[in-house]
């Protein structure tokens, strides 16, 4: 293989990863500013744990970690995490030149829409970045291949809980190329690691009911009923992007190996139900990112299963023809020739369709971004409860003029910590935050507020208040004697 075939690629798909990192480093400030990911940076930056028992996620955070000890800026902790990911799938990319399917590490950017481009930090991101890897150590038949099947498992699973519906095609494809003893190896040691993992770090309440979700018959016996059934049936967008169900066409259609895909789409449609059974629970949207993500790249895998089958029929029906060893080796490099071409077509497209798809969701992130500036500009105190009630709409009041136009551009659950970090992203002074709380929530806030004093950071709901001592000084400057103070937003 050619230099230029290496690095870039017959159709030039390499131009793509440059092109990738850019987006996710310009539009890094949007994302990172926005609920979860907020919520992320914010507790990177206090050296706080993030993951509850989602240990591999160490692989994507520790450049921002080790920044943040450093005293390093805001920015650039952001961005060494936010970079990470696009550039481990790119030095895989590079890595398994050999492979015929190395191309599968662009699903970790197409498959999810172009909504992908505004994850950067993604425990789905690297639960499908080390799926890939493991399809490519199966397609290469690695000599340590059962030791390497144990680590993407591993990995895989330890970043997010909706790896589950990657493992059965792991599974499949690994129990195809090992033999019965590496076989019953490979399954005691993932027992292993998977009751000893429970055993010191049992799931959380939130995974742990994911799972139960797809244990519980009543769950199939109501299947129609289910909200995330409704929703779909009625969703006039979802993160299953288009090109899943043309992939889906092309692999019905040609059919390279009627069995293997048979198989495939058993898992694929066994995957599809259990993603619509977790969508049902708990944050929607969230649930829909995460968990709908892996049947994207499942689908669009049906293209890479078309390609690999299809070349290896074409050497196949090549090596049966008494030819001259000249003329053999050309109709094999016409054969991949093609099969490549056939790939690139949808690549293109898909990167084409995804940059299109950005100027629509852009607007939409960068406005948010701008009314939280906007916020902690004008709050009247450091530490601002903001009262919601239901006649907010016609208030005059400039905080209330914000915070009605951030409620209409996502969940303000995350907005303590937004607002925190924004105040520091534009150079102000000290520190300010903000929180909602509803009528109900603030009934007894005098006599709360009188016992934290200035002493606390109030965040989400899910989380207990946190000393402000305890919090990073370096990026987290709150004056002495600053209560909370509360705002009414009529």
């Amino acid at each position: 293989m050619t230099l230029k075939q290496r690095w870039i690629g017959d159709q030039g798909e390499g131009f793509l990863w440059p092109i990738y990192l850019f987006v996710v480093f310009y539009l890094g400030a949007e994302r990172w500013l926005h609920t979860d990911s907020a919520y992320t940076l914010f507790r990177i930056l206090n050296h706080q744990s993030l993951f509850y028992d989602r240990f591999a996620c160490e692989l994507l955070v520790w450049p921002g970690q080790l920044l943040s000890h450093l005293g390093a800026p805001i920015k650039w902790v952001m961005q060494s995490i936010n970079l990470i990911l696009p550039l481990m799938a790119w030095a895989g990319w590079i890595f398994f030149h050999k492979s015929p399917l190395r191309w599968l590490y662009f699903l970790v950017i197409f498959s999810g829409g172009s909504e992908a481009f505004f994850i950067g930090y993604s425990e789905i991101g690297l639960s499908t970045l080390a799926f890939i890897t493991g399809i490519q150590c199966i397609v290469l038949d690695a000599k340590r291949l059962p030791l390497l099947l144990f680590l993407s498992i591993t990995i895989t699973w330890l970043s997010h809980p909706a790896s589950v519906l990657f493992l059965p095609i792991l599974v499949l494809f690994g129990w195809r190329k090992l033999d019965l003893k590496q076989t019953l190896s490979l399954a005691i040691a993932l027992t292993g690691l998977f009751i000893s993992k429970q055993l010191i770090a049992p799931s959380n309440p939130y995974d742990a009911q994911l799972y139960g979700t797809l244990m519980s018959i009543q769950n199939f016996t109501q299947f129609t009923n289910l909200f995330s059934v409704n929703y779909l049936l009625h969703a006039s967008w979802f993160f299953i992007p288009a090109a899943t169900a043309i992939a889906c066409f092309i692999v019905g259609l040609l059919k390279p190996s009627r069995n293997a895909t048979s198989i495939y789409f058993a898992i694929f449609v066994v995957d599809t139900l259990a993603a619509v059974l977790i969508y049902s629970q708990g944050d929607a949207h969230i649930n829909m990112e995460k968990f709908f993500y892996p049947i994207a790249v499942i689908g669009m895998l049906s293209i890479g299963i078309f390609q690999w089958a299809a070349e290896k029929q074409a050497i196949a029906s090549t090596n049966q023809i008494d030819e001259q060893p000249g003329a053999h080796a050309q109709n094999q490099t016409k054969a991949q020739s093609r099969t490549q071409q056939l790939i690139s077509i949808p690549l293109w497209f898909l990167a084409f369709s995804m940059m299109l798809g950005i100027q629509k969701h852009l607007p939409n992130y960068t406005e948010r971004k701008q009314l939280l500036f906007d916020l902690v500009k004008v709050q009247p105190h450091a530490k601002l409860i903001i009262q919601q009630s239901a006649e907010d709409q016609g208030s005059n009041n400039s905080v209330a003029k914000i915070t009605n136009a951030l409620s209409q551009k996502g969940s303000l659950w995350g907005l303590s910590y937004e607002t925190a970090i924004a105040s520091q992203w534009i150079g102000l002074n000290e520190t300010r935050t903000a929180k909602i709380m509803s009528p109900e929530e603030i009934k007894d806030w005098p006599t709360t507020n009188s016992q934290i004093a200035d002493s606390l950071f109030i965040g989400a709901p899910f989380e207990q208040p946190q000393p402000i001592n305890r919090l990073n000084h370096r990026y987290f400057r709150f004056a002495k004697n600053q209560n909370y103070s509360t705002i009414s937003k009529q």
